[in-house]
This record gives C-alpha cells, sequence and structure tokens, in this order.
C-alpha cells in the first residue's frame, strides 16, 4: 500500500532506512503538514505508530490530532507519526510499545487480544446488532473492563476515544448466505484469531488463514470461497473483482484502541496527558463520523460495481450459535467476570 511520504534529514528516505533505525532516529520529523518539524526544541518527543495509509481516517484524525497537542503544549510535546505501518505489522509495534521503543499506538481488540484474550471480548461473533449498542459498550463498561485487563499487564495504558474499524461482512463466489446452514464446507478465509477461527467453525464453514497480501489471487484461483472484513476493505483492496455476492452478516465488530507506553505516559506533566487525552478522544468521535460517511459511499459504489447485497433474517446466526457449544467455550476460556462484564453490555448469550 502507498504510504505517506517521509522525508528524512540528510535526504534519506524511508523506502532506505530499516525499522530498527526507524525506531532509534527519535529526533526525525516526518514530511507532514500535520506534525510541527522542530522536534529537537521540544521538551517531549514520541512517536504513534499507525497500520492504515494516511489517507484514511484513522491516521488522518490522529495525525491532526498531533498538531493540535503540539500547538495547545507550546511543543513541549511532538508527536511523529508514523501511518502504513512503516514501523512494522501490528504484533511488532505492540511489542514496540509494550518495550517503551513506541510511545504511543493505535491497536485494535483483536491484536491486544493476543497480549490477553479478555481484550478480544468487543469481537466476539455475533453480539453487536447496531453501532449504538457497539459505542454503548465501548464507551462503557465493556470498554473500561477492557482497559482495566490491559492495565493488569502493567505496560501500557489504554486512553479514551476508540475509533471505528467497522463492521466485517462475507463475500463469495457460491451464493448469498441467509441461512447459517449455507456456510457449510466453505472454505472461508479468515485472520489467524482464534475468535474468527472458532466462530466460522462453530457455524460448520471451512476457516483457512492465508496471508492478507495473497488473498486476493486466493479468492481468484478459488483456493478458497469466500472471505469477511469490513466493506470499506473490499473497495480498497477490489475484492469485488473476484467476488459476486456479499452476505451483510456484521458477525463481527473491531475498533482501533489508543495505547501508550506506561512509562512514557508517566514522564509527561499531568497538564500535557490531559492535553494529549482530551485531542485522542476528539479525534476518535471524529473518526467514527468520518468511517460512517465513507462505508455509505461505499456500500453503493460496490451496488454499481456489480456486487450483490443480502442480509439475513434478524438474530438467526446469534440464534444458531447459541445452539452450539461456541458461547459456553468462550465462557469457559474467558472466566466468569469477564463474562458476566460482557453480558451486562450485550445481553445474554448462553
Amino acid at each position: 500500500m502507498a504510504g505517506m511520504s517521509l522525508a528524512i534529514k540528510g535526504g534519506l528516505s524511508m523506502q532506505t532506512m530499516s525499522r530498527r533505525n526507524v525506531l532509534k532516529l527519535g529526533g526525525i520529523a516526518i514530511a507532514s503538514p500535520f506534525i510541527i518539524r522542530n522536534a529537537r526544541a521540544a521538551e517531549f518527543n514520541y512517536k504513534l505508530g499507525l497500520e492504515l495509509r494516511d489517507d484514511q481516517p484513522l491516521p488522518k484524525r490522529m495525525l491532526e490530532a498531533a498538531a493540535t497537542i503540539a500547538e495547545e503544549t507550546n511543543g513541549r510535546l511532538q508527536i511523529q507519526g508514523f501511518p502504513n505501518g512503516a514501523l512494522g505489522n501490528p504484533v511488532e509495534t505492540l511489542n514496540q510499545v509494550r518495550s517503551g521503543a513506541l510511545e504511543f499506538l493505535t491497536s485494535s481488540f483483536g491484536i491486544l487480544s493476543t497480549l490477553d484474550r479478555r481484550a478480544g471480548l468487543p469481537t466476539l461473533g455475533f453480539i453487536f446488532e447496531n453501532y449504538d449498542q457497539v459505542w454503548k459498550a465501548i464507551d462503557g463498561d465493556l470498554g473500561k473492563y477492557v482497559a482495566k485487563v490491559i492495565a493488569e499487564h502493567g505496560e501500557l495504558v489504554v486512553l479514551d476515544g476508540i475509533h471505528d474499524i467497522g463492521f466485517r461482512h462475507v463475500t463469495s463466489n457460491k451464493g448469498l448466505f441467509a441461512q447459517p446452514a449455507d456456510l457449510k464446507g466453505v472454505r472461508i478465509r479468515t485472520p489467524p484469531t482464534p475468535f474468527l477461527t472458532s466462530l466460522f467453525s462453530a457455524l460448520g464453514a471451512s476457516p483457512t488463514p492465508i496471508a492478507f497480501g495473497d488473498l486476493y489471487s486466493a479468492l481468484q484461483t478459488g483456493t478458497v470461497d469466500a472471505q469477511e472484513n469490513p466493506l470499506t476493505v473490499v473497495a480498497s483492496y477490489k475484492f469485488y473483482e473476484v467476488q459476486k455476492f456479499c452476505t451483510l452478516t456484521s458477525h463481527t465488530w473491531d475498533g482501533w484502541v489508543p495505547v501508550a507506553n506506561r512509562a512514557a505516559w508517566e514522564r509527561l506533566p499531568e497538564d500535557i496527558r490531559q492535553v494529549v487525552a482530551r485531542n485522542f478522544q476528539k479525534a476518535a468521535l471524529q473518526q467514527r463520523k468520518d468511517i460512517a460517511t465513507q462505508v455509505a459511499a461505499v456500500r453503493t459504489d460496490l451496488d454499481q460495481k456489480g456486487l450483490q447485497f443480502g442480509s439475513p433474517g434478524p438474530g438467526v446466526y446469534r440464534k444458531t450459535l447459541q445452539g452450539t457449544q461456541f458461547y459456553s467455550d468462550w465462557k469457559k476460556q474467558i472466566g466468569a467476570e469477564a463474562w458476566g462484564v460482557l453480558e451486562g453490555a450485550v445481553g445474554k448469550l448462553g
């Protein structure tokens, strides 16, 4: 994916530098209109890892926030943004922020579940029916519980302001999956995360982890029959060229979670922390609106490109899962306390 153009003092491009060198050069300024470049004058020079291209709502709003933070702190804190996964893949950057090599990161609930499985609770299959439920839970007790779980590990602080990744849906050349039984035997590509592989296994499908970079060709050649992703991903990576149908399953939701290295966060004076927290939260609220607008436009565009849409009956998938061991197995894995918080936010599951 094409990322932000990065200009390094001395004329080096990001492409000529290793990720390790990038992390060592804490005083480098990115050639971005959002970042104030006089980093050497700052009292604190911090880095922010971002997974997506800088033209996407998440990096755009967070880079804007970084610029505002620099202004409101009179340049005392400079946050240099690295979009497009420039510092490494999601697991690598999570390890970097845990070790202190990186100060700020937006990580997904799914990736945070690799640190503590309970952090992946918001991504459990068919727990949310709509965005009203999502934000009530994420901005409420469920989100607070995940923040507490992460904090227990001692290395990270979760900041307020969860961004929207979106609901995931299933595309295929096999037709629409109006009923869970329609998925039986379907080879569906999923990320190698237990929350997703166990979900589709419980529904009778055959989850097949494939590297994302190989997914288009795997769909094109029939190595897999289907894939699942937000509509924005279906559009950006042109899966509609090799898929005919899209079932709006909304089977799981995920969000971007702003996290900070605890030691780096605690080094900041309280007044600077308040500026960061306020602007990060503002960025998240703006990004949520951006995503809602983007998804509506993408749905229209995909429809015009010939992707055929359909929706399953209300609650049919969740009801089917309740007849399996899916929810009860997860309750055993994460414990009664976590499960109680989850059901308190989304209703009875088992």
